[in-house]
């Protein structure tokens, strides 16, 4: 994950490194399954259902510097948890909410 700063604001992109292998890519729901798990259990007292924001990666232009981008953007379009909304990263689809 990386931190880029738009003004005073912080945003994570968060799936870019899984889209490198194959395997990486396939197992992406299961891995962010686990972040997230951990991430709920290490705030827990403070939000037991942390609510998440997930940006669904777009694919325009993007599929020579992540080869596996398809694979990643599928798993994020089928991963499933209490809490989460979904923001279609797409062209022309910005800001649409999914799933």
């Amino acid at each position: 994950m990386r931190l880029i700063q738009t003004s005073h604001l912080y945003n994570r992109l968060q799936g870019e490194s899984d889209t490198g292998m194959e395997w990486d890519a396939n197992d992406y729901a299961t891995n962010f399954g686990r972040f997230l798990e951990a991430a709920r259990t290490a705030f827990a007292d403070q939000h037991p259902a942390l609510p998440v924001l997930m940006g669904v990666m777009s694919t325009a232009n993007r599929q020579r510097v992540f080869p596996h981008i398809h694979t990643v953007r599928q798993r994020q379009l089928e991963f499933t948890a209490p809490n989460v909304v979904k923001v279609d990263m797409e062209v022309g689809t910005l800001g649409a909410c999914v799933g």
